[in-house]
């Protein structure tokens, strides 16, 4: 049975001239071909490669997995098998700023939550959107690009909670290890992995005037976030190179993708882990291809890098999980595993709509040709989200040397995006239609609300049930609030004047009896239009085999069974404070290195 799939329509083909490709712009197939098509990450079609039994298993081919794919095929020794759910990146998802046009489509598993009660309430059915990538590279394809490592103090609490070996000093070199930065040369950085970590090159009369702003306030600028400071106003770093972005299968797999020891299966949904003996032993994984079920086996282990909602659900799948959910699912109980699915984290915001004077929008053909013919122009960008800030919600504490800043600014614009009948629907349209405004999104980096997955029933396809329970906390609305009135000074600036920047004074639909700006009026504006930055975390919690909420130990083994493994953003004890793909990154490095010093294989 073939399982390699060659994309041939990314392999290339004539190129046409730079003319004809200005008329045809970016829409063109011969134009995805020619220029895209080149760089796409596709895996070689060796069919007759495939074996029933491999060392390693790793499912999911996103952040991590193909990280571990790359790292463990270093022992020439080892086959690896990958599984992942979706096939190649499309050629649309290497443009930075076709960002909005990769949510909810072929790529994405538009999962949604079930009904909420304190959070997403405008939402239809008030279920909240998350997006994750279903495409090789995960979601690292779909997501906007963001370099961020999060804080020490974030790791150095890790240890705390009885995870040696995750303290800030060890975890820096595993950063270090995937890293190619143009951009920094210092202790905190290295010019030579396999992951390319670059600044925004366009920066708009926007993104500048933030900039502006934040320095006015007292907020530096000139920091590096992911060095040794990391508050202030930012031109963010982020996965690209020369404006095209680098997912994890593009930076981690392209280079490696030739060795005859790594296979890859793709469109493959794992449908649960397979066990034998006494001793609960992961011995391979069942998953579906082509409509039809089929094993592959592991001598050594299995790895789920199946994401935050994908990993918990095949352990639940695999009789891994609590033991009385389970049964009330009618899935066998391998082991009675509490944690699996609770601890379920994630970045929440609401937006604070601003208007401006605003410019006349760019002609979209000049805007195309400008990134197609001279790689410059909004292109290169994930909208304004050029930018970040990393600040602290206390009006107490200083502008200055924040040491563990709680909120991250993000900042974004859709008038691409409304202008589509698709994004005229989407939620910032309804709630904010002005076409000369942006949004800034406040987000609380360390949410005291906790979610859980768990399984709607035992069939493999479908979703998980997925309940974030955003703001059940009453100090995350509290913090969030704070927040905002932070982000208002921002509008006493000298800078923010300049382009005459005010709040947006229209209600969010369902909160017009609240007064506008008042903190109840912002209490029911977050509610009901929930932003989260799509960072979930935590749902296969590490931690010592004494916490009831652990999944996996400090080596990211699942407790109580042997041969298995997960490593991905689920192994979180709590979210990091920043995006989380770098770090997902960095915890497979890691991962790779425990497995390689548990067989003996230092490489």
């Amino acid at each position: 049975m073939e399982l390699f799939e060659e994309n041939n329509s990314l392999a290339g083909g004539s190129c046409q001239s730079g003319t004809l490709l200005l008329f045809s712009l970016l829409r063109s197939l011969v134009w995805e071909q020619c220029y895209l098509g080149r760089q796409a990450a596709s895996v070689p079609n060796r069919p007759e490669s495939y074996m029933q039994t491999y060392d390693f298993v790793v499912v999911g081919g996103g952040s991590a997995g193909c990280v571990l794919a790359s790292r463990l095929t270093e022992v020439a020794k080892w086959n690896v098998l990958l599984i992942e759910a979706g096939g190649d990146e499309p050629p649309k998802s290497q443009v930075p700023g076709f960002i909005d046009a990769l949510m909810d489509s072929e790529i994405d598993w538009s999962l949604r939550s079930v009904p909420q009660e304190t959070c997403c309430l405008g939402y239809p059915e008030q279920r909240c959107r998350h997006p994750r990538g279903r495409v090789l590279g995960g979601s690292s394809t779909i997501n906007r690009m963001k370099y961020v490592r999060g804080n020490r103090r974030d790791y150095d609490r890790w240890v705390e909670l009885g995870n040696p070996g995750w303290s800030y000093a060890e975890v820096l070199p595993f950063f270090k290890k995937s890293e190619r930065n143009y951009e920094f040369f210092d202790e905190y950085h290295s010019s030579e992995g396999y992951l390319p970590v670059e600044r925004f090159r366009h920066t708009s009369a926007l993104s500048a005037a933030i900039i502006r702003a934040g320095a006015e306030l007292g907020y530096r600028t000139d920091v590096d976030v992911n060095g040794r400071h990391q508050d202030g106003f930012v031109r963010a770093q982020t996965t690209s190179w020369n404006g095209i972005r680098y997912n994890s299968a593009k930076s981690f797999l392209k280079a490696v993708r030739n060795r005859t020891n790594l296979h890859v299966v793709k469109h493959a949904l794992v449908t649960r882990v397979l066990f034998e003996g006494a001793d609960k032993r992961a011995s391979g994984v069942e998953f579906i291809f082509q409509g039809t079920f089929l094993k592959v086996f592991a001598t050594k282990e299995v790895i789920l890098s199946a994401g935050a909602f994908k990993s918990p659900q095949i352990l639940l799948l695999s009789g891994i999980g609590p033991a009385e959910h389970l049964r009330e699912k009618g899935v066998f109980v391998n082991q009675d595993l509490p944690g699996v699915g609770e601890n379920l984290q994630d970045h929440v915001s609401v937006p604070v709509p601003i208007v401006t004077r605003g410019s006349e929008r760019e002609d979209e053909a000049e805007i195309e040709s400008q990134y197609l013919l001279k790689r410059s122009g909004p292109l290169m960008t994930t909208g304004i989200s050029q930018n970040t800030a990393f600040i602290s919600s206390s009006p107490s504490e200083g502008k200055r040397f924040i040491p563990w800043p709680d909120v991250q600014l993000y900042f974004g614009q859709s008038p691409r995006m409304c202008s589509t009948t698709k994004g005229a629907n989407s939620v910032d349209c309804q709630f904010f239609p002005l076409a000369r405004e942006f949004n800034i999104f406040p987000a609380i980096l360390r949410p005291k609300s906790r979610g859980v997955v768990s399984l709607a029933d035992k069939d493999p396809t479908n979703p998980p049930l997925i309940n974030p329970r955003y703001f059940s906390k009453r100090e995350d609305v509290r913090t969030l609030v704070s927040a905002v009135r932070r982000v208002q000074k921002l509008l006493q600036t000298e800078a923010f004047r300049r382009i005459e920047a005010r709040l947006n004074a229209t209600h969010v639909r369902g909160c017009e009896n609240h007064p506008f700006d008042s903190d109840p009026y912002w209490e029911c504006a977050m509610r009901a239009n929930s932003v989260t930055v799509h960072h979930v975390a935590g749902t296969c919690k590490m931690g010592p085999e004494n916490d009831p909420e652990a999944v996996v130990d400090a080596e990211l083994r699942v407790h109580g069974v042997q041969g298995l493994r997960v490593i991905d953003a689920s192994i979180m004890p709590h979210v990091v404070s920043g995006n989380t793909n770098a770090p997902t990154i960095m915890i497979a490095e890691k991962g790779a290195d425990f497995i390689k010093k548990q067989w003996n294989q230092n490489h």
